[in-house]
This record gives structure tokens, C-alpha cells and sequence, in this order.
């Protein structure tokens, strides 16, 4: 006779298996604290975007901080040319 309790248990103790497998692991998250001062014009556009891709506006403030960070990084680890005359 079979046992559908035992079954069912193993169905899922198999979905839970291949889902660990299947998962991203992402490293330790940092964390910061950043004061930002905006104006009542800035936190307009950063609301109305936040409204457009349907995120908050925290994390749109994150996502503009982020992208800004990275953005700073590429032209620190750019090299120039300098031509002096």
C-alpha cells in the first residue's frame, strides 16, 4: 500500500533541495549612512521617478546614489591624457 503522507513529504523536501541549489548567494551586505539634502524641486523629480518604475522613493534615492557611486569609480580608475601646452 502506499504511503501519500511519505510522498508528498518527499516532494517537497525535493523542491526545497532544488531550490537552495538554484539560489543566488550574494555576499555580506554592506551598509551606509548617508544624510542627503534635497529641495522641494529635486524631491519632486526623484518622486516622480520612483512613480514611474514603480519602486519607493527610498529606493530610488538608493538607486541614483548607487549608480552615481559607480559612475565616480569608472572615471577614478580611467586613465587620461593630458596634453600640456
Amino acid at each position: 500500500m502506499t504511503n501519500y503522507l511519505q510522498d508528498e513529504e518527499d516532494r517537497i523536501n525535493d523542491r526545497l533541495t532544488r531550490s537552495k541549489r538554484n539560489s543566488v548567494k550574494l555576499g555580506n551586505a554592506k551598509t551606509h549612512l548617508y544624510t542627503v539634502a534635497l529641495d522641494d524641486e529635486q524631491f519632486l523629480q526623484v518622486a516622480k521617478k520612483a512613480a514611474i518604475r514603480n519602486v519607493t522613493f527610498n529606493q530610488m534615492v538608493n538607486m541614483t546614489l548607487l549608480k552615481n557611486l559607480k559612475d565616480d569609480e569608472q572615471f577614478e580608475n580611467s586613465s587620461q591624457l593630458l596634453n600640456e601646452g
